[in-house]
């Protein structure tokens, strides 16, 4: 009975939010659009109480972007770009984006890609003996760059920006989007128990309020998001696939890489869960974690995981088959999907997703629980001034492009010429 007071409550509620925020959001959308292209910024950007100079070396052959997620900001690589700095060779340009900051990251993944695809483009112009790209984003960084990939992506020679694909790293990054299947779950919301099924029926609506298009696309209550596209299916599901009528090919740009590597949280990341940061499904994930007596530990797949062949390629049969189901019908009437449509397009995204070899990175942060309920921005080295152990995952991160990169060596140098 309470429970159903309270969703009464909140759909009223909503309605009301909805009517009195729509001339405001109008007015807000049309500021948006005003700020819609990425303006190149200096070469410098301030971190706390230093200036870091941007590296700009002309013999840098390796470019390797940097991309905070919601509500982010350059600061949050701090320490994660002084590893990196620190333990690459001088070959190796690291550039912290700059494109989408803060608010900015509210005006939609599709938008915040594009403003990234514009500055990627500028760093690579000012540095002409670049050969060879990576990728490295975190939580919501990690889909704009493979929206970005999409756009700088040419399906004939397969590179990106006319560089080679090398490398592409997502840390905590919802690639499922966040709804109330056992795969997407926000955290948070399974902790608060008995009252996570009213926070999950809020939850999408709030998400839209708070985080405009953003908060749409990530629960996959959009229609009609992408700037280039009217297809009503939700961004996150287009990303999954090639569409040859927009010429953005989110799969092949992904697929063009060496490797893919998904670093996930195994726990206490109160935003990502472990399924959907690491491209699980819930049954597939490790039953048994060791117990050690260190602040983090890091489990990691064997390095050759990275580098075995694609299944296939979602098909467009199985595109044309999707656009028939009820949940295209139910988005032409102006109605809400239901929870079972909503699972059965995550189970889609996961399967297609699936297609690609992923080697997958569990991190285990087993220090205070206050720290550790932290992980979802620890992961990134963002607290490194509080523990130690977000800096130990930048340091596995910085090892592991070198053994990427070894490893990719060897196996070109077996192939036959």
């Amino acid at each position: 009975m309470f429970y159903m007071r309270c969703k009464t409550f909140f759909q009223h509620r909503h309605a009301l939010l909805a009517t009195s925020f729509t001339k405001t959001y109008a007015t807000a959308c049309q500021n948006k659009m005003k700020r819609m292209t990425w303006r190149p910024a200096s070469n410098q950007f301030n971190i706390g109480k230093e200036s870091f100079q941007q590296h700009s070396a002309q013999t840098s052959s390796h470019v390797v972007f940097l991309v905070s997620g919601l509500f982010g900001s350059p600061r949050d690589w701090e320490k994660m770009r002084e590893v990196l700095q620190e333990m690459q060779d001088k070959e190796i340009l690291v550039h912290v984006s700059q494109a989408n900051q803060l608010h900015r990251t509210f005006d939609g993944i599709d938008v915040c890609g594009s403003r990234l695809a514009d500055e990627m483009k500028e760093v690579i112009s000012q540095h002409p003996n670049l050969k060879r790209i990576s990728l490295v984003g975190h939580s919501m960084g990690g889909l704009m760059l493979r929206y970005a990939a999409a756009i700088l992506y040419d399906p004939t020679s397969r590179k990106i920006c006319a560089l080679q694909p090398a490398h592409f790293i997502s840390i905590s990054t919802p690639h499922l989007g966040c709804l109330a299947s056992r795969e997407t779950q926000v955290p948070f919301i399974r902790w608060t128990g008995p009252f996570s099924s009213l926070l999950d029926y809020i939850s999408a609506p709030t998400a839209s309020l708070l985080f405009s298009r953003t908060g749409s696309q990530f629960f996959l209550a959009d229609s009609a998001s992408t700037t280039s596209s009217h297809s009503t299916t939700p961004l996150l599901f287009q990303m999954s696939e090639d569409n040859e009528e927009t010429g953005l090919h989110f799969f092949s740009a992904l697929e063009s890489f060496k490797s893919r590597t998904a670093y996930a949280n195994t726990g206490w990341d109160h935003l990502v869960s472990w399924a959907n940061s690491s491209l699980r499904f819930r049954h597939e994930l490790p039953k048994d974690i060791p117990q050690v007596d260190q602040e983090v530990l890091i489990i990691h797949d064997d390095i050759s995981t990275a580098f075995q062949s694609t299944v296939s390629k979602p098909s467009t049969e199985e595109h044309q088959s999707y656009q028939q189901e009820k949940y295209q019908v139910s988005l032409s009437k102006g109605e809400d999907a239901s929870p079972a449509e909503h699972s059965g397009m995550v189970h889609k995204i996961l399967s297609r997703l699936q297609k690609l070899p992923w080697r997958r990175v569990d991190v285990v942060f087993q220090d205070s629980p206050i720290l550790a309920i932290t992980a979802h921005n620890h992961i990134q080295a963002r607290y490194h001034w509080i523990s130690g152990g977000g800096v130990k995952v930048a340091q596995h991160l910085a090892e592991q492009l070198l053994l990427l990169d070894k490893y990719q060596a060897g196996v070109e140098k077996q192939q036959p010429t």
